[in-house]
């Protein structure tokens, strides 16, 4: 162990330092107070002092007023050497911080006691350090260490004439990554994504683990393209290889001062950037902050505090689209699609507040709910099994993970006396990344009850049709996305009609979402598409809409007509009771 001498006295100086190399220690001699004062400044600097209390100049109790003074996570243990024998003198000594006296002429086994006392105590401190500022299964620093450190490297950057990036980096779809392969291999994917930050930054750049599945990293830059490259660099490094592959990177950047004089402000604003780059999922990999994101990020946060007792408040309220067979257009079914009637905004759609009931983790409760409203309508409409109306409700990824969905599914039917094949489960391809095996286990005991399933949102995300050979899938719902601006004469209409062709091969029912007008529709058709939903035929709305359409089959020859804004009105009106 390195240990500080600061002694004026060279004949002291020897003695000390021929003990302490004997006991297996590495002496640095400061010939006064300000000598030693500039040793513990850096910052490897010894961390066990003995420290002479009468030296010229500053004296051994004025720099251990220094010591304690002074700003630092790291202990420094301060025993005093003193001729002075006074009882006071002492009392003195341990009131200007020091931990230990030691009285001249001293004893060697007496000092070398204290000193194995002080290793022991400093030990101790040190794993209490690591526990308090790092994190136990990267080894990075946590947020209270990258706290501390800010304050030096934002005068260390304004002294360079330079900018800090924050990079606030949030891995995809970690938590589904976990729960499929089990916490160890989370774990393992978690050191590897360390190595591979901490690989992508500077030495000078500090790498810090802020949460379970979000990462921080503070460079300095001088340009803003700079930390664009940096965050670049990692997003590259992340998707590419390994078990990286299957939880890709979110990344958020806020800039010092620009946007923020502090580190709590600083990581807000990356967050908030971080959070709209998901929103918006850019092609570039990341997002810089600005005051549009700013503001949406505050609403956000007023959303994550009044959502939790919004469901006990009665908030919520679940409207119904209806699906209708492209032969006739008669209603084939219903998806229930659940709206906040939020006091303070109003209706708010479910794109906006069901991330944040992810992330609260009230989006299992918020299912539930709205699996038994659900049932409950298809109960009270009773069109019978054979005429196949059914009411698709959305699982998200949390739902269709968590263990008790089984028995969610089985209590809403019972409940409610609705028939199992009344009801379809809408599930994403993101939902079902990860473990096939267990995904598939999941939907054949679905099956095995009667419940439907449909792959929700096809022609976005991973769109395997590894999804389709393997897993019981009785629906296809082909992406809005998709289906943008697309006409009978695009390109696009050739690989639905190839995906169409091999879904009904797989008996599979094929939806097309999003139609909004008559090319949309003419295009899905000449694919041979099963089913339509969209706004052309009505938005969603409260569950009197899907009894006015229900009725007479409509031919859709009699649909599209030379002027479609109309359709919707004629559909309308063709379907109200006479």
């Amino acid at each position: 162990m390195r240990i500080l001498i600061a002694e004026d006295d060279p004949t002291f100086q020897r003695i000390l330092a021929g003990l302490l190399r004997k006991w297996g220690h590495e002496p640095v001699v400061a010939n006064d107070g300000h000598e030693a004062w500039t040793y513990l400044q850096s910052a490897d600097g010894p961390r066990l002092v003995l420290l002479d209390w009468v030296m010229p100049g500053l004296n051994g109790l004025d720099v251990c007023r220094q010591i304690r003074s002074r700003a630092t996570y790291g202990y420094t243990y301060i025993i005093i050497l003193t001729a002075k024998s006074e009882p006071q003198d002492s009392v003195t000594a341990l009131e200007a911080g020091s931990d230990d006296v030691v009285t001249k002429p001293f004893d060697h086994h007496e000092l070398r006691a204290r000193i194995n006392t002080a290793q022991r105590i400093l030990a101790l401190e040190e794993s209490l350090s690591l526990r308090a500022f790092y994190d136990h299964l990267t080894g990075l620093p946590n947020r209270t260490l990258l706290a501390e450190r800010f304050p030096k490297d934002a005068r260390a950057a304004i002294r360079n004439a330079e900018m800090l990036a924050v990079l606030y980096i949030d891995l995809d779809h970690f938590k589904m990554f976990n729960d499929n392969f089990g916490h160890p291999a989370g774990d393992a994917m978690l050191r590897e994504i360390t190595a591979c930050l901490k690989n992508c930054a500077a030495e000078t750049d500090t790498v810090a683990r802020v949460g379970g599945d979000e990462f921080v990293c503070i460079a300095g830059v001088q340009t803003a393209d700079a930390a664009a490259a940096l965050a670049t660099r990692m997003r590259i490094a992340l998707d590419s290889g390994g078990p990286r592959s299957l939880s890709t990177a979110s990344i958020g950047i806020s800039l010092f001062p620009r946007d923020g004089d502090n580190v709590d402000l600083l990581l807000q604003s990356a967050d908030a950037a971080m959070y709209e780059f998901k929103r918006r999922r850019l092609s570039n990999g990341f997002q810089f902050f600005n005051e549009e994101i700013g503001a949406r990020y505050r609403s956000r946060l007023g959303l994550k505090t009044r959502l939790p007792g919004a469901l006990r408040r009665k908030e919520f309220v679940v409207h119904y689209q209806p699906i209708l067979r492209l032969s006739d257009l008669s209603v084939a079914g219903a998806e229930a699609l659940i709206r906040w009637n939020d006091p303070v905004r109003g209706m708010i759609p479910p794109a906006e507040f069901i991330p944040v009931a992810e992330e609260t983790g009230d989006i299992v409760e918020i299912g539930k709910w709205v699996l038994g409203q659900a049932c409950r309508q298809a109960k009270h409409w009773a069109v019978g099994e054979e005429t196949g109306f059914r009411v698709a409700v959305n699982i998200s990824a949390s739902q269709f993970s968590d263990s008790e969905l089984m028995e969610t599914v089985a209590e809403a039917l019972a409940h409610t006396g609705a028939h199992a094949s009344m009801l379809e489960l809408e599930m994403t391809e993101t939902a079902l990344a990860g473990d096939l095996e267990k995904s598939a286990a999941t939907m054949h005991a679905l099956a095995k009850i009667g419940v439907r399933v449909a792959l929700d949102d096809f022609g976005t995300g991973y769109s395997s049709f590894s999804y389709l050979a393997n897993l019981p899938i009785n629906t296809l719902k082909i992406d809005r996305s998709f289906l943008v601006g697309i006409s009978s004469n695009d390109r696009r209409v050739l690989v639905l009609e190839a995906i169409v062709a091999l879904a009904h091969k797989l008996g599979i029912t094929v939806v097309a979402e999003g139609i909004e007008d008559a090319d949309q529709l003419q295009a899905v058709r000449d694919a041979g598409c099963d089913e339509v939903q969209g706004f052309l035929f009505a938005k969603p709305g409260l569950p009197d809409g899907i009894h006015r359409m229900r009725g007479r089959a409509i031919p859709i020859e009699e649909r599209i007509s030379a002027n479609p804004d109309h359709l919707a009105e004629d559909l309308a009106s063709a379907r109200a009771p006479g």
